[in-house]
């Protein structure tokens, strides 16, 4: 009997565990549409996004818009590079670019941000 009991008490924490790491993503929300891509409307938008209890950084990387649907990222990056990409250490839920890593005014976007754990395993 208490053998049972710690296989399951050790089965739920690796559940537990290992839904944290991989279900829980971040959510990109601003600049956002419901379409995925954005025009936009200043040089220097501010990213933010939803937070992830368990990372130690986020990645931020902004592409061109290619077509007229939102691909994953790792299909993006295997057409283009991105034209903005920032690692943000910490807890932090928002970024805005500096002047000199401006946008161009008026372009298509889609930007992607990834959660990061201590190992630097992320998810998108």
């Amino acid at each position: 009997m208490r053998k049972r009991i710690i296989i399951s008490f050790l089965l739920l924490v690796f559940v537990v565990t290992n839904g944290n790491a991989t279900e829980t993503r971040p959510v990109a929300v601003s600049p956002g549409s419901e379409s995925g891509m954005v025009m936009v409307g200043q040089s220097c938008p501010t990213f933010s996004w939803s937070a992830v209890p368990w990372t130690e950084a986020y990645r931020v990387v902004v592409f061109q818009a290619v077509g007229d649907e939102v691909l994953s990222y790792e299909e993006m990056e295997a057409l283009t590079n991105p034209v903005l990409s920032k690692e943000i250490l910490g807890p932090a839920l928002s970024w805005t670019p500096s002047e000199e890593n401006r946008l161009s005014n008026g372009g298509l976007y889609v930007w992607y941000v990834q959660a990061v754990d201590s190992q630097g395993v992320g998810v998108w």
